[in-house]
């Protein structure tokens, strides 16, 4: 009871809703991540938007960080290492800082 139940297609058309009231936010800090990760001279995979599951019941923007794939021992190497961990953070958040200030 009060939840969604994902074979109701009333459901789909309120995650649509949800989804659409908050992808321009989303797409916006997503943005904002990728910049700072571009400053950090990581590669720019660029901002995808796509519906994912995960993101798709929650009532605020949301994003999915890929910071780098394990399958590349370089990548892999740099993600567990305390400075990659805590370059990585420091992005993230100072993307979320700047995402605050603006809205």
């Amino acid at each position: 009871p009060g939840l969604l139940n994902p074979a109701d297609p009333q459901t789909a058309i309120i995650i649509a809703q949800y989804s659409a009231a908050f992808a321009v936010n989303s797409i916006n800090l997503a943005q904002k991540i990728q910049d700072q990760f571009a400053m950090q001279g990581r590669r720019d995979g660029g901002v995808k938007q796509q519906s994912l599951e995960v993101l798709a019941g929650s009532a605020m923007p949301g994003v999915l960080v890929e910071c780098g794939y394990i399958n590349n021992p370089q990548e892999e190497a740099y993600m567990n290492s305390e400075a990659g961990q805590r370059e990585i953070a420091t992005a993230i958040f100072r993307a979320i800082r700047a995402y605050k200030i603006e809205t």
